[in-house]
């Protein structure tokens, strides 16, 4: 006969089993640093601001970038690095890299790499102990999808932006086209993803952030797989989130989307899996439009192909009825789905380049033929203009009776040079609608000539202190500033506006500005002593700031 004691003895035992083995693992956690991995394509403030924070007994640090090597990330999976800890830092263009805007940068990030490495087994080890991502750049947590054909490369703000070129046109949320869920993917079963869902702080202005942080919080919070609520507090102005990578149960329902993606997989069958998409039902191929064109564009530059490749895509390119059908839905999107369905039809050599710019003309034809334009309908149509050469758009008459502002810079974005003067004073002017207008064209056609830059900044500076000046200041920060001069004007314009928006601002187009040309003037008096006390956090200044030499 047992004990009646003989449960509890159990329970006991196995209640100090466990104790031992959380007590062995707290040893063994203790005894070895944690692993900060840092790929920095843009600037380092941000991995700085963690360097200088974070002890050195409890975390070491690995860059994994090398400047000059391409194949920098698969040299990093080759290594044999398992991190504990991911920050990403540099521009990204809402949809698929992350770059810089250095004179010579050290490497940009492709997120189909990313993909790559995470999906094909070669770099399971350099992700698989993740417990936090963070992703410092524009639109990196985006939940809409990148329906923009060429990405704006410029999106990064020093506050969260307006809906401007910087925001895809919005589409019906599927899965795998944003941002946001391709992350998840990327980063399976993290418990921790922070990033953007807009604009981002600038790097210098984002480590000033996180020094807050870190003093307010300490850094108890970091590597613990848990969101800190005081990181997202400090930097949630800047449309900060934390997110959480796939789990099982989402990957079984269907959410895998690796066999796009995995090297793995034989060339061919991904292009089957192509072929049987574009036959299938096409709700269910707009889902995956973005993945279907950067599969179908690597597959065709493949070279030489494999017999059993070229024989898959030879059997797309000849299939009349998905062509018709296709080409039939793609006439019916909305312009920006509508122009990334052109592409894809190119490289799907369902378009030759001839038939492709054809159509291109069309879209924008028809854009210029609406009574009303939108903001992203300019963004588009610089973009496309951009890209493609295309200048000579039928029926963009400037006489019409029923012209706007975004007519004026749709010709301008098209390269109608009379078109360009109404948006540079557009720039200037307090009417918002028009001011977003040209922020936008000039994102794609930015301000090149000396005396031009000139013109513009002291129209601007004549400004009254307003939304729209501060919107116009946002702009030229965006402008490539290489002259003392401008930054003398400025400095100027600082020293005397009464109001803290516009300092804000100013420190914003500051702040961008090589650190060379910066010391060139003596900004940081002129800073301080004309700083006006600002509501909330805004900390541009103190970004600048942390960047001057001191007087």
């Amino acid at each position: 006969m047992s004990s009646p004691w003989r449960p509890y003895a159990l329970a006991a035992l196995a209640l100090a089993a466990c104790s031992i083995a959380l007590a062995g693992q707290s040893g063994a956690a203790a005894g070895r640093r944690e692993t900060v991995c840092t790929v920095t394509i843009n600037s380092a403030d941000e991995k700085a601001s963690f360097m200088r924070q974070l002890p050195a007994a409890r975390f070491r640090f690995v860059e994994l970038v090398q400047p000059g090597r391409s194949d920098w990330l698969q040299a990093a999976c080759r290594a044999g690095i398992r991190c504990d800890v991911l920050v990403i830092s540099g521009h990204y263009d809402g949809a698929n890299t992350f770059f810089s805007d250095a004179p010579a940068p050290p490497a940009s990030l492709a997120v189909s790499d990313l993909e790559r490495a995470a999906c094909s087994g070669a770099c399971s080890g350099l992700f698989a102990a993740l417990r936090e991502v963070y992703l410092f750049g524009c639109k990196t947590l985006d939940p809409n999808p990148a329906l923009d054909p060429g990405g704006d490369r410029d999106a990064d703000a020093t506050t969260a932006p307006e809906p401007t070129a910087c925001a895809a046109t919005p589409a019906p949320a599927v899965w795998g086209e944003s941002s946001r869920d391709r992350m998840r993917q990327i980063f399976r079963g993290v418990p921790v993803i922070y990033g953007f869902t807009a604009g981002a702080p600038l790097g210098p202005q984002a480590a000033a952030m996180l020094e807050q942080h870190w003093r307010s919080a300490g850094t108890a919070a970091v590597a613990r797989g848990r969101p800190d609520t005081s990181l997202l507090m400090h930097l949630g102005g800047g449309s900060m989130t934390a997110v959480r990578g796939v789990d099982a149960s989402e990957l079984a329902a269907g959410w895998d989307l690796c066999r796009f993606v995995d090297a793995r997989l034989d060339d061919a069958e991904r292009a089957r899996h192509i072929h049987r998409l574009l036959r299938g039902d096409l709700v269910h191929l707009r889902a995956h439009v973005g993945r279907i064109g950067r599969l179908a564009a690597e597959l065709a530059d493949r070279n030489p192909k494999p017999r059993a490749l070229a024989a898959a895509l030879h059997r797309i390119a000849e299939d009349a009825f998905s062509r018709i059908r296709f080409l039939g839905d793609a006439r019916d999107a909305e312009p920006a789905l509508h122009a990334r369905l052109l592409q894809l039809a190119r490289d799907l050599q369902w378009l030759t380049p001839a038939e492709h710019r054809t159509r291109l003309v069309q879209l924008l034809a028809g854009l210029g033929a609406r009574r009303a334009l939108g903001v992203d309908d300019v963004a588009l149509a610089c973009t496309l203009a951009r890209e493609h050469g295309l200048h000579d758009v039928p029926g963009l008459r400037a006489d019409a009776e029923d012209e706007s502002a975004a007519h004026d810079a749709l010709r301008a974005c098209l390269g109608d040079a009379a078109a360009r003067a109404p948006m540079l004073a557009a720039l200037a002017g307090d009417e918002l609608g028009a001011l977003r207008l040209a922020r936008a064209y000039l994102r794609q056609r930015p301000i090149t000539e000396e005396a031009e830059l000139h013109r513009t900044i002291d129209a601007v500076a004549r400004m009254a202190p307003s939304e729209a000046q501060v919107l116009a200041l946002e702009t030229l920060a965006r402008q490539e500033i290489t002259e003392v001069e401008v930054i003398e004007r400025l400095a100027r314009l600082y020293a005397r506006t009464p109001s803290w928006a516009v300092q804000a601002a100013i420190a914003g187009a500051l702040v961008r500005i090589d650190a060379g040309l910066l010391a060139a003037v003596p900004l940081a008096r002129t800073v301080r002593a004309h700083r006006l006390p600002a509501p909330g956090s805004d900390n541009r200044i103190d970004a600048l700031l942390l960047r001057l030499p001191s007087p």
